[in-house]
């Protein structure tokens, strides 16, 4: 076995090399997410929570657990299951469908991953009311900072 020779030239075939945080992580800049990205990611995860929750209750219909289903009011049935997709998706992979179709990814609010812990705030701070008009005022959004994370862009400045 030889040892690697330090003077020679990067192998132009090898796979880049990253954090996987965003293409900006070399440089130590993150880019916060455009107001359009975020509009974009929030019109795809609604869509997705509205896929997850007819799932869950087609599953439950042929499990034949309906009496659960008719039972449970439907604002606690909505809260799990938008609690279920959003924990889910930012908890393993720090990002939903949404986020991964648009470039986008939750961060600490220092550009580290966040914690189990901040996600499940950051999750349940959605469920505030009044909540979603607080991107109105042109700073960060309340589940963002309150959770000390933010959402930056993968795909540089824009």
């Amino acid at each position: 076995m030889t040892a690697p020779n330090p003077y020679s030239a990067p192998n132009p075939y090898a796979a880049p090399q990253s954090d996987g945080l965003s293409p900006t992580a070399d440089s130590g800049e993150l880019w916060d997410a455009s107001t359009g990205q975020r509009f974009g990611t929030f019109i795809i995860d609604y869509i997705g929570v509205v896929c997850l929750a007819i799932g869950v209750g087609v599953v439950m219909a042929l499990a034949g657990s309906m009496d659960a289903v008719d039972q449970t009011p439907d604002y606690l049935f909505g809260v799990t299951v938008m609690s279920l997709y959003y924990i889910g998706f930012e908890g393993l992979l720090g990002r939903t469908p949404g986020k991964m179709l648009l470039g986008t990814r939750v961060v600490q609010a220092e550009g580290g991953r966040p914690s189990l812990l901040q996600i499940v705030g950051r999750s349940f701070i959605r469920f505030v009311p009044f909540e979603a008009f607080s991107a109105l005022g042109g700073g960060r959004m309340w589940h963002d900072s309150w959770s000390g994370t933010r959402v930056i862009t993968t795909r540089g400045p824009g």
